[in-house]
């Protein structure tokens, strides 16, 4: 305030000590009222509401495709196998490998456990087999065995009708999960015999 007198007074007017005070304070009030109101003029704090995203719907997936095999009817005995002959032994092998077929193809082993010997190894092998594929997603969709060559049978039985008939076999399988195709080609000595006026599969040999 002194310095503001002094610069007041060189300029050759003279100032009352008053005036100078007076003029000082109106400029400090009004400097004051200046930044009070530009204070006074703070914006209101606003609310930011965040818009919940919309619930999307789940994508659809295609339904896995679930692939059945063909229907097949079921194997019948042939009039011949009602006899205990040659001609009955031959009749009973081929009719035991249209029976292993449908097993096979269908994952349906009653018919084959129906007409097997409790202990042909060869039999039970068959039946674990399809239980294995089926509990593996690995069953058949399509099995076929064609009997390419069917030799002469030989008479085995010891007191008992008991023939051995090698057949030639060609068989091709496609199975679940899977692109390739199974195929094989086993000579096989299909060993059956006849008791209680019906023909059993005793077991499956491999060939010589």
């Amino acid at each position: 305030m002194v310095g503001m007198f002094f610069s007041l007074a060189l300029n050759g007017a003279p100032v009352t000590v008053g005036r100078v005070v007076a003029t000082a304070l109106a400029s400090i009030l009004l400097l004051v009222g200046c930044v009070g109101a530009e204070g006074s003029s703070v914006p209101a704090p606003t609310t930011q509401v965040e818009e919940e995203p919309a619930p999307t719907e789940p994508a659809e997936t295609d339904a896995l495709e679930v692939v059945e095999p063909e229907e097949r009817q079921v194997p019948e005995e042939p009039e011949a196998m009602k006899t205990g002959d040659k001609a009955g032994a031959i009749a009973a092998a081929k009719f035991f490998v249209g029976v292993i077929e449908y097993s096979m193809h269908t994952s349906n082993t009653d018919l084959l456990e129906e007409y097997s010997y409790e202990n042909c190894g060869r039999c039970n092998h068959l039946i674990d087999l399809v239980e294995e594929r089926v509990s593996t997603h690995q069953k058949s969709l399509g099995s076929f065995y064609t009997i390419e060559e069917l030799n002469e049978p030989d008479f085995v039985g010891e007191g008992v009708l008991m023939w051995l008939v090698p057949v030639e076999l060609s068989i091709e399988e496609n199975l679940e999960n899977s692109t390739d195709v199974v195929i094989q080609n086993p000579s096989l000595d299909f060993v059956v015999q006849f008791i209680d006026s019906r023909w059993i599969l005793v077991e499956i040999e491999t060939g010589s």
